[in-house]
């Protein structure tokens, strides 16, 4: 036995020995105390027979908390797991500083929170000590401003992020969980639900969760937060309602309107002294920005105290009322009031609820509008998340041009009852939340809610026909982007047609024709809305529906490589296409079906027909879906060892996809010749390849980390072992930040073959090769997890590393420490080195 591996045996034969004891006299086997701890089997076996000496002290609270230890009983666990202070010994992992990671979507805070000090200082202490907290009060009370400020306080505690979870666009409860999950990035997947995938993510770290806008979606809501709190124990949830959520562990926390001054309070009062009341503070910030000449003065404090008074010191109220001190003397301002807010004689008020005083302030706005401002107003209630100018014309019923709808917006923005975004890339127009409920009862009292959704649901039909002509040419990209703009207000029109069944027949249609933004975008959310709409299908269903839909159904299987179910899907759609002689719809799924018979490996089937939707797509001038068939039929030909051909393929394809400004794609095709030549032996053209297209990638989101560990693997294979660690490092990180967990795998193995093969000097070497054993295990583990076979380059790398660990460790070492390496969390395998 080495010397370091005798250092310290007594302390881990205790550990081992007492967590042994405690599980049998719980009587639980190693495979149950994993699943209660949450830990994999070996990690409990290399605990028990002292292989790993110190544990950390979160696997030791889990330990704990899954054998349920009384107090004591817990003490003497983590006393026998302290860590004696002692230098490093060879064979021990170096931890080193972690790289970036995005982990957070809050929005800065363009204006202070004002006189919330005191409100969000007993949030963040019930966060402390409660999984969930829910802010109640009326609509206008500043709730989602206080949560984001407090949430913003939180940051510094929360490794896996401080996230703002909006679901006032949400007009399907069942969308809960996947904007959840779509917020925190966590991918869907066809193979468990996805709020299991996002308590996966979550379960043993620390998050904070703001979940805004619960009251309409109240139930799902409820079961989603309940699911959270119980399987992601460390996360904090801040949730803000106009009801509580009514669950186990909740905290209701109600928000109540800033503080204002009394009569007698407001008699005397300094302007110095007024800002301590945060209804006065606010109201004289807001009214500064909008004029700079306004201040408080010992004079104008009254009236600006009354104002506040009789607004209730509702922050909403008071912001729609300091707006219009641009326009109305103080004092005329205040007068005003009188006819808005109900106040009996003598100052007693009336018995209203705050909603109606709430409802008074926007009933003065919503007066003050024209009547062709007020109907636009009521009509952009429909929308979810806002809309462009294009549809909120297309809702107006009217033959109005769009530069008069553009007025109307414009004047309802200078009114506040608007938000105007002008930094994306076509200006997007929305109604606060508050004020889209109101405008939505007065077109309820219209009578015009159907016919308004129904207009909504056509103009989104026509867009999401466009997008999904667009697929094929040039415009395909930017088209593509503004579809996801939208997403919500399909999900709307779906909802409105579709679920509801005020329209099937346009829900189909709609369903169908976002095929393109369901395949990039969100395909399980994509899959059942197809699938509903094709469980509406009867004798009378058109077939052209019939063919979109198996269409959608056969992209959005391969996109989950799903590829028996594609190939059946997509010989389905072919039939319909053909039967109505469809051109452009035969190419595209004759490009689906042959895709899937190349994943089967049936290239012989396959190739005439990607040759045949190739021809149809130049003929039809698809460029764009042009340069994917070539990149099918670069893959076809490398599957024979035809490289020439695949070269020649890959070649047009880049030059399709760089034609039309597809950057991305452009390097995908670039990545995949590169694969190709790899496998056909020429290794220095695949490394030129794959660092052309890292280079065409720039900073490409979740692609580059795929890319950059590709490009170390081409390095191993060539013996070029410092770039390869470099580069290596670099996916790693990169895989890390985007959450890309077969990515990381592989950048992982890359690193574990660097270590494993370049040459050490005699005294580093034991440290080098275990950490090569340890890296190479972790990669295993999360490549198992994640159902991923290796590929050619992969498995050919994998082979020689563990070939070599075999040669430089003993059998019995290199089996610990790849259970160990399985053991390692992500944040443990990412700072670990050898020297």
């Amino acid at each position: 036995m080495r010397t370091s591996d005798r250092e310290g045996e007594s302390g881990a034969a205790t550990f081992g020995a007492l967590l042994r004891e405690f599980r049998l006299a719980a009587g639980l086997s190693q495979e149950a105390l994993a699943e209660r701890a949450r830990m994999s089997p070996g990690g409990v076996s290399v605990l028990e027979r002292g292989i790993r000496r110190a544990p950390y002290r979160e696997t030791v609270a889990l330990l704990a908390e899954g054998l349920a230890l009384s107090s004591g009983d817990r003490d003497r666990l983590e006393a026998a797991a302290a860590r004696p202070a002692q230098p490093r010994r060879r064979g021990t992992i170096v931890t080193g500083e972690l790289p970036p990671r995005r982990t957070t979507n809050l929005p800065s805070e363009p204006t202070r929170c004002i006189g919330r000090d005191a409100d969000a200082a007993e949030i963040v202490a019930l966060l402390g000590t409660a999984p969930l907290v829910t802010l109640v009060g009326p609509g206008g009370v500043g709730k989602t401003r206080l949560a984001v400020h407090v949430a913003c306080r939180l940051r510094d505690g929360a490794d896996a992020g401080v996230w703002l979870i909006d679901l006032a666009p949400l007009a399907d409860p069942s969308s809960v969980a996947a904007a959840i999950a779509q917020t925190l990035g966590v991918p869907e997947s066809p193979e468990r639900p996805v709020l299991d995938a996002v308590i996966a993510q979550l379960a043993r770290r620390t998050a904070v969760l703001v979940v805004d806008n619960c009251e309409h979606v109240i139930d799902e809501v409820a079961r989603a937060v309940d699911a959270l709190v119980r399987g992601a124990p460390r996360t904090r949830i801040l949730a803000t309602s106009r009801e509580p959520l009514k669950i186990a562990g909740e905290q209701v926390y109600r928000l109540h309107p800033l503080r204002v001054p009394t009569r007698d309070e407001a008699r005397g009062l300094r302007a110095d002294a007024a800002p301590a009341f945060g209804a006065v503070a606010l109201f004289a910030e807001r009214a500064h920005a909008v004029d700079h000449r306004f201040a408080l003065t010992d004079a104008s404090v009254p009236t600006v105290a009354e104002i506040c008074r009789r607004l209730d010191g509702i922050p909403l109220a008071i912001e729609l009322a300091a707006v219009r001190i641009g326009v109305l003397p103080l004092r005329a301002l205040a007068d005003g009031l009188d006819h808005y807010v109900a106040i009996l004689a003598g100052g007693e008020r009336r018995a209203l609820p705050r909603q109606q005083t709430m409802r008074a302030v926007i009933d003065w706005s919503y007066d003050l509008l024209t009547p062709p401002q007020q109907h636009l107003f009521e009509q952009l209630s429909v929308f979810a998340g806002g809309c462009a100018l294009a549809e909120a014309t297309r809702v107006r019923g009217v033959d109005e041009t769009e530069d008069a709808v553009l007025d109307l917006l414009a004047s309802l923005v200078d009114k506040s009852l608007v938000a105007a975004d002008l930094d994306a890339d076509e200006p997007r127009y929305s109604l606060l939340e508050s004020s889209r409920l109101y405008a939505r009862e007065k077109l309820a009292l219209r009578g015009e809610i159907d016919a308004v959704a129904h207009r909504h649901a056509h103009a989104y039909h026509d867009l999401a026909m466009q997008i999904d002509g667009d697929s094929d040419l040039a415009a395909g990209p930017t088209s593509l982007a503004r579809g996801g703009a939208e997403l919500d207000n399909m999900r709307a029109a779906l909802a409105w047609a579709l679920r509801e069944r005020h329209d099937v027949v346009l829900g189909q249609r709609l369903a169908g024709a976002l095929r393109p933004v369901w395949v990039s975008l969100a395909p399980a959310e994509g899959r059942r809305w197809v699938r509903l709409a094709l469980e509406a299908a009867d004798a009378t269903t058109p077939r052209d529906i019939l063919a979109s839909l198996e269409m959608s159904e056969a992209r959005i299987a391969q996109r989950f490589a799903e590829t028996r179910l594609s190939l059946d899907a997509g010989e389905r759609a072919l039939a319909h296409f053909r039967a109505l002689g469809d051109a452009r719809g035969i190419a595209g799924a004759q490009r689906t079906v042959g895709q899937a018979l190349l994943g089967l490996g049936r290239v012989a089937e396959a190739e005439p027909l990607l040759r045949e939707a190739l021809d149809a797509a130049h003929a039809l001038g698809g460029d764009w879906i042009a340069a994917f068939l070539y990149q099918s039929l670069a893959f076809a030909r490398s599957l024979v060892g035809d490289l020439p051909g695949a070269r020649a393929y890959a070649a047009e394809a880049m030059a399709g996809f760089r034609a039309v400004g597809d950057v991305t794609n452009a390097a995908a095709a670039a990545g995949n010749l590169a694969e190709a030549e790899f496998r056909a032996g020429e290794i220095g053209a695949a490394i030129r390849l794959a660092e052309r297209a890292l280079d065409d990638y720039g900073e490409g989101g979740g692609v580059r980390p795929h890319a950059t560990a590709n490009l170390a693997a081409y390095l191993i294979a060539a013996d070029r072992y410092d770039a390869a660690a470099e580069r290596a490092r670099e996916a790693a990180a990169l895989a890390y930040a985007t959450e890309e967990p077969v990515a990381f795998a592989w950048a992982l193995q890359h690193r574990a073959a660097v270590a494993a093969l370049r040459p050490v000097a005699p005294d580093h070497a034991y440290d080098q090769h275990v950490c090569a054993a340890r890296l190479l295990g972790a990669s295993d583990a999360r490549l198992a997890a994640a159902g991923a076979p290796r590929q050619f380059t992969e498995q050919q790398e994998y082979d020689r590393a563990l070939g070599a660990l075999r040669d430089l460790l003993a059998p019995s070492e290199l089996a610990d420490q790849l259970v160990l390496g399985a053991a390692l969390t992500d944040e443990q395998a990412l700072a670990a080195t050898s020297v």
